[in-house]
């Protein structure tokens, strides 16, 4: 049993292979680009993992860091995913104990909007890849990498103080940076409060919130899963089941924002009391 590549291959951008052994209890994932590509042989459930990487333009170090990137943001994610863990293409924010997922299309601000509310004090728990555990019959998010990818027109969202650099992969067209220690002192898994589904709209001057019915909520969160491809009929059941309790949990909101990076705190303040309000 196979999973297409995803996203599809292209010339300059990356792919995806995922293949499932017959028992369905090892993964072997293929990332990378034509002249650079990492593997990973994970098993599912265990603590064990095979990894090889080849580049033909990076230095051993940089290859090294990019294989590190490519294990964090897409193999363990796709392995949690196959292993039955709820995970979403989205960032996560803890607000004083609440936590709140961004979801949006490419663009859409997630990473912009995690950035600004870290710099206002609430710890980002994870970017890219949001994974849920269920702990005593409630779903939370767990925390991950202490990192933030921004665009370079997100930047200003952070402290001058928080911006160390790090490489990013040729195809992603961010930077990565990583948080400073103090708020990520704070971040542990929190319960999921809500889910907001980022629209931005160029003009508007402070940002709204609305709720979603249950039916459309359930239809984003399954539309948001990570790496969408052909997932086994199996696995797409479960996972129908695992959202649906999600959903049930968490609110799910439409967050219109202002297209202006100088409104952020304000999205920000504007999340953190619709939260509260949902408490």
């Amino acid at each position: 049993m196979t999973w297409q590549p995803y996203p599809p291959g292209q010339p300059g951008r990356p792919f995806v292979f995922v293949a499932l052994d017959s028992q369905g209890t090892s993964v072997h994932i293929t990332l990378g680009d034509e002249k650079n590509f990492s593997e990973f042989y994970l098993s599912l459930g265990r603590r064990q993992a095979y990894i090889r990487w080849r580049s033909e333009a990076d230095s051993p170090e940089d290859a090294q860091w990019g294989m590190c990137l490519l294990l964090i943001d897409r193999a363990l994610p796709l392995c949690l995913r196959l292993d039955g863990r709820p995970v979403l293409h989205g960032c996560a924010v803890d607000f004083s104990g609440r936590g709140a997922v961004f979801l949006g299309e490419s663009g859409a601000g997630k990473s912009t909007l995690a950035a600004a509310s870290h710099a206002l004090g609430f710890p980002v728990l994870s970017e890219e890849a949001v994974v849920f555990s269920h702990q005593d019959g409630i779903w939370h998010i767990q925390p991950g990498a202490p990192l933030v990818r921004l665009r370079p027109g997100g930047r200003p969202a952070l402290a001058e103080a928080e911006q160390e650099q790090l490489k990013a992969l040729p195809w992603i067209e961010k930077f990565q940076l990583r948080l400073d220690s103090a708020p990520r002192e704070k971040a542990a898994a929190q319960p999921a409060q809500a889910v907001y589904l980022l629209q931005r709209q160029p003009g508007l001057l402070t940002p709204r919130i609305e709720a979603l019915s249950q039916a459309d909520g359930l239809k984003i969160l399954l539309e948001q899963r990570y790496g969408l491809a052909a997932a086994p009929l199996e696995l797409g059941a479960h996972e129908f089941s695992t959202f649906s309790s999600l959903r049930r949990q968490a609110a799910l909101r439409l967050l219109h924002m202002p297209d202006n990076l100088a409104a952020l705190p304000q999205v920000v303040q504007a999340v953190a009391a619709d939260l509260q309000m949902l408490a």
